[in-house]
């Protein structure tokens, strides 16, 4: 958090989070990183003068730090709480040919001042960078120059290469393991843009491995990314949206790949945006509306009941659309909803929220099961998954938790499992219509409040 935040620190996060911690130890031989705000922060020509800026840090544990620029220069950086920090700028994509400096530090014969250091991966970084390249490797390593001050990766599998003839993406997979095998327990690893120079499918993988690494050596890994083969491949609770607001900036956790990108791409541009928990709850959404509402709104599922008053609140106060709502899940009681809405009032002060919730005082799962009961519903859903036999597909969908419903049903009858939630959901919706009229009644009015207000602008 900064005392003054000039807009070039908004996209200073990751750089910020680096900087919370000081590194002195050293290691005969071999360069740690340590970082200062003159790595990060630099005045070039007709950037603002930020002398007075004061940047504050909380920790998990201890008090909480601030440090100000009352000068040319920061001032006392060195009370940070001691800890190895390693940050992976955007250079690592940087291709060892485009780089003029490398050349100079390592040509093919060494100069008699002295020959690379070399430092390989050892067997298990070996074995995830195979998985994550999809391809046969036998060694892989870094070389570093005489004053460890350059790197260069190289490999060898089927030949043997160097950074200036492998590809981009293996040269940036290699040095990503390479810090996390050398790392040591506890540190903090900070990523820029991990997706940068790899394959969607190589992200994904990559996404698996510092999770492994992570929980192996009790690292902190935090990344910044707009890839959304990386924010899939990791857990809701690992995910943390920053969304802008005026001059600050809003923290929405765990949601959702699909809304964190459609919100930083900014292309919906319906009449109405609903945000609910999950696909499934939304896919029950749609089909309750009619065709005529369902066509000017945009269902966004944003990841945990608790955040979806957040969202809707950053989304009106951002302006992102000509209003929101809320959908919360039918086992939302009216503490949880007066809970989540003080801090989205917070947010969002020129308005209420409006807000619904799905009917059952359940699960939206646990309610289109009770739906199932009805005959019609049970045989659309039947015809939807090419079953013969009705009876079974309730007494399967019975049997299981309200979240294995739609696996459970895909596996049972070898069909996808959107396709089983949308069977599921229009047959619940279906049946279940009267059960909905308060979240389409809610709906269709806002819709018409919106109409009302375009007629009075005209």
């Amino acid at each position: 958090a900064a005392s003054r935040s000039p807009p070039t620190l908004f996209s200073k996060h990751v750089p910020l989070t680096a900087l919370a911690f000081h590194w002195t130890d050293d290691i005969p031989g071999r360069r740690r990183p340590y970082y200062t705000f003159s790595d990060f922060f630099f005045r070039g020509p007709g950037d603002p003068d930020v002398s007075g800026l004061a940047i504050q840090w909380g920790y998990s544990t201890g008090p909480a730090l601030k440090i100000s620029k009352r000068s040319e220069k920061w001032m006392h950086y060195e009370r940070r709480p001691l800890r190895p920090v390693y940050h992976l700028g955007l250079a690592r994509a940087l291709p060892a040919i485009e780089q003029s400096v490398l050349r100079s530090h390592f040509p093919s014969k060494p100069r008699s001042s002295g020959r690379p250091l070399s430092a390989a991966l050892n067997a298990h970084s070996t074995e995830a960078l195979c998985r994550i390249m999809r391809r046969p490797y036998t060694t892989a390593g870094v070389l570093s120059s005489a004053e460890s001050k350059y790197t260069l990766r190289r490999c060898s599998g089927s030949s043997l290469c160097s950074g200036f003839n492998m590809g981009t993406g293996e040269d940036i997979v290699i040095g990503v393991l390479y810090v996390l095998q050398e790392c040591p327990p506890g540190s903090l690893v900070v990523i820029e843009e991990i997706e940068v120079g790899l394959h969607p499918e190589a992200t994904s993988r990559l996404a698996e491995e510092l999770q492994v690494a992570a929980l192996a050596k009790h690292l902190q890994v935090v990344v910044s990314s707009h890839s959304y083969a990386f924010l899939d491949a990791v857990p809701r609770n690992a995910r943390v949206l920053l969304e802008p607001s005026g001059n600050d900036h809003v923290v929405i956790p765990g949601p959702t790949a699909r809304f964190a990108l459609a919100t930083m791409a900014g292309v919906a541009d319906p009449e109405l945006f609903i945000y609910c928990e999950d696909e499934f709850a939304g896919a029950i959404i749609k089909y309750a509306l009619p065709s005529f509402a369902r066509r000017r709104v945009k269902v966004i599922a944003v990841g945990s009941n608790s955040a979806v008053a957040k969202a809707a609140a950053t989304h009106m106060k951002a302006g992102f659309g000509p209003q929101a709502m809320v959908v919360w899940d039918g086992d939302v009681t009216a503490a949880n909803v007066e809970d989540w809405l003080k801090p989205a009032r917070a947010i969002y002060s020129d308005g209420e929220i409006a807000w619904a919730k799905l009917p059952g005082n359940c699960s939206p799962e646990e309610w289109t099961v009770s739906q199932l009961a009805n005959p019609g519903a049970l045989s659309t859903v039947a015809t939807e998954l090419g079953a013969d036999n009705h009876q079974a597909i309730l007494e399967q969908a019975r049997a299981v938790a309200e979240h294995d419903i739609v696996f459970t049903l895909a596996q049972a009858y070898n069909v996808d499992e959107w396709a089983v939630q949308s069977a599921l959901c229009k047959a619940a919706a279906q049946a279940g219509h009267s059960d909905l009229n308060p979240v389409v009644t809610k709906v269709v009015q806002l819709l018409d409040k919106h109409v009302g207000q375009q007629a009075g602008a005209s």
